[in-house]
Formats: C-alpha cells, sequence, structure tokens
C-alpha cells in the first residue's frame, strides 16, 4: 500500500501521519486509549443505537470495538474489520476471536465489502483522520456496504464540531442521506447517516 502512505491526516501541526506511524504505535494502542474508545462505543449505545448483527468496523485498528462487543454479550453475527495498517490488524488475532470475525487491510474509501450487508456501519475514531479528499468516497462506501435503513455512524474530534458537521451535512445531503446529530461525549462527537 506504498501509494496510500498519506491516507490519515494528523491535525496536530497540519501535518501527514503515514500508516508506519499506527505500525509503530500499534503495540501499544489498546493501552493507551481502550478506556477513551469504550466511552466512545457506549456513548453510541447509549444513543439508542445497537452494535450488532453483521457489524462493519471501518478503521478499527487493534479491534476494541470487537473487544468491547465480545466483553458485553453483543449480539453479533459477523464483524468485519476495515484497517490499513497491517500492525493494527494483527492485534486484532491476539484477541479471542471466532469464525464471525474477518479483518481485512483496506482504506476507507476502497472498501471490498459487497453491498447491503452490514447491520451497522462505524467509523469511529477515523474521520478525522482519512485526507479530506478521502472523506466523500469513504462515505459513500460505508453507505454501499451498509443495508438500507441501517446505521452508519461517524465519530469526529469534538473540536472541530462546526466544519465537520457542517462538512459532513453537505456530503449527506448531495447523496440523499438522511443525517442525525447524536452529540458530543468527552472526546468525540457522533452523527448516524441513513440511506
Amino acid at each position: 500500500m506504498k501509494e496510500d502512505r498519506g491516507a490519515y491526516l494528523s491535525f496536530q501541526e497540519g501535518k501527514a501521519d503515514s500508516i508506519e506511524l499506527y505500525d509503530a504505535t500499534s503495540s501499544s494502542y489498546d493501552e493507551l486509549y481502550r478506556e477513551e474508545q469504550y466511552g466512545k462505543y457506549e456513548y453510541v449505545e447509549s444513543s439508542g443505537v445497537t452494535i450488532g448483527g453483521t457489524v462493519v468496523d471501518v478503521g478499527c485498528g487493534t479491534g476494541l470495538l470487537l473487544e468491547y462487543l465480545l466483553s458485553r454479550g453483543a449480539s453479533l453475527e459477523k464483524y468485519v474489520c476495515i484497517e490499513p495498517s497491517s500492525e493494527m490488524i494483527s492485534r486484532i488475532f491476539e484477541k479471542a476471536i471466532d469464525y464471525r470475525v474477518l479483518a481485512i487491510r483496506a482504506l476507507a474509501q476502497v472498501n471490498p465489502i459487497r453491498d447491503g450487508v452490514a447491520s451497522i456501519t462505524t467509523l469511529i475514531t477515523v474521520w478525522d483522520n482519512i485526507v479530506s479528499s478521502d472523506r466523500w468516497r469513504a462515505l459513500l462506501e460505508s453507505v454501499r456496504v451498509t443495508k438500507a435503513g441501517a446505521p452508519v455512524i461517524i465519530s469526529f474530534i469534538k473540536h472541530r464540531l462546526g466544519e465537520t458537521l457542517a462538512e459532513v451535512k453537505r456530503m449527506a445531503q448531495d447523496s440523499g442521506l438522511r443525517i442525525e446529530f447524536i452529540g458530543c461525549e468527552s472526546h468525540d462527537c457522533v452523527v448516524e447517516l441513513h440511506k
């Protein structure tokens, strides 16, 4: 995936993060971010969104959402992990996984999953890491793989609320999607989209 090294963008001083950075931080990711990520998942569920069935987790990292769902005894048919970092995705196999888990090394904007299979598609802590020119395609791909009427959940950095919400609203309107602003927790804000 050499041509996609700039696929993620960091708003820390406007520098682009490479996939190699995610590879390098993969061994400490769970320890550093588990509590924060679990808080985001709990926030989404507290809004009334059920994370279950066939879950497509775009930008799944080390599979913390899978770990969270298994710890909660969620009704999980399949968990499909889409992640460009080979080291992050390899961490999934260190967790207690079974036949329901499929991990795919891919970018959000070139999702290889077939149309309409997901009961829910999540992009949690991903939106701000996608280069802005690729976000439109990432959104379209996420909607494409999700069943009609099922939610696509996007979280983004809280301090970018105005700018990002306006961007997502424009994209939703241009593609005929219904958008529902769920709200903000301590780190991220969350929107729910439907076909």
